[in-house]
């Protein structure tokens, strides 16, 4: 076994580099799990192994990647992927809070449209809202079917 060193993105550096065990016998996914459990990440995250600006696929062995143990570090993203399927009565719940939201925003901005109505200065800014709010009403019409 020999320590190597990674660095994971997204946190305090105080937390980000961690020196770990590794045989590099073992493919990449094996060693993958290990540093998951090292750094405590939740499992339903996926994780990859960047070195020198290219993804390290799973399949290889750790050995072929000609990592440095002493210079080299590791760069680990971490990100949820997928997550579970929406049920009918969740999308349609998402849509109506989605609804909500953007009739809210529509509000606001035909006020801003009437406050500026006033003032010629701004006639351009207005019609440019005017424009988003017609988007922003197709959008609503799509998103709930109508």
């Amino acid at each position: 076994m020999t320590q190597y060193r990674f660095r994971l993105t997204g946190v305090p550096p105080d937390q980000a580099i961690k020196y770990i065990d590794v045989d590099t016998n073992q493919i990449v996914s094996e060693i993958k799990k290990v540093v998951q459990t090292e750094y405590k990440l939740n499992p339903i995250l996926a994780i990859q192994f960047i070195f020198k600006g290219k993804i390290i696929p799973d399949d290889i062995r750790f050995a072929k990647i000609s990592v440095h143990p002493k210079k080299d570090v590791i760069t680990i993203m971490a990100s949820q992927t997928g997550g579970m399927k929406l049920s009918n009565i969740d999308k349609i719940l998402t849509l109506e809070v989605l609804h909500s939201n953007l009739l809210r925003f529509d509000k606001a901005i035909y006020t801003l449209i009437d406050y500026l109505k006033d003032d010629n200065k701004i006639e351009q800014e207005r019609i440019v809202l005017e424009e988003l709010s017609i988007k922003i009403s197709k959008i609503i019409n799509d998103a709930m079917g109508y």
